[in-house]
């Protein structure tokens, strides 16, 4: 993370910090969201040879994921099988009925705004609802964080105490 955090700061990010090795950065910029994208995806394949999407949403949507958790009650009591999955791309609009459609172990998904949320309350382990599934039916690559990364990142962000 500390060789992310760096090339990040050689793009002119500011006040680059991370959260525990999962990949996630939160930084200031200038800049739209694309731009931020293409800049560190470039910038990853330049210093590290490996080509990987980079998915980059700002404060204000944060605010709106913590505030359109459809799922508030198993947040609070299983904060590690409820999912935000942010799409790079727009999702098309019948993503969670699709994934509802596939999944068989009591999981529930829901749809806000461009965003997907997962409550797996059968746990993780063993759902159908697997990353490739998810980057499918959304048309592009996606990436999840749970709800406790979730809130972390939000305050980290200044959205949330």
């Amino acid at each position: 993370m500390a060789g992310l955090r760096e090339l990040a700061g050689t793009l002119g990010w500011q006040d680059v910090r991370s959260y525990i090795q999962s990949g996630n950065l939160v930084f200031r910029a200038s800049g739209g969201v694309p731009r931020l994208e293409v800049d560190l995806e470039a910038a990853i394949e330049r210093q590290y040879n490996v080509s990987v999407p980079v998915i980059v949403r700002d404060a204000r949507d944060w605010a709106g994921f913590l505030a359109r958790n459809p799922f508030p009650q198993a947040s609070m009591t299983e904060p590690k099988l409820v999912m935000l999955a942010v799409p790079k791309e727009s999702l098309p609009e019948s993503a969670a009925e699709e994934l509802q459609a596939r999944a068989t172990l009591g999981e529930s998904v829901r749809q806000t705004g461009h965003v997907l949320w997962i409550h797996y309350a059968g746990g993780v382990q063993g759902s159908r609802l697997s990353p490739g599934l998810l980057d499918r039916v959304a048309g592009s690559a996606v990436t999840t964080r749970n709800w406790r990364t979730v809130r972390e990142l939000a305050r980290m962000a200044g959205v949330v105490e």
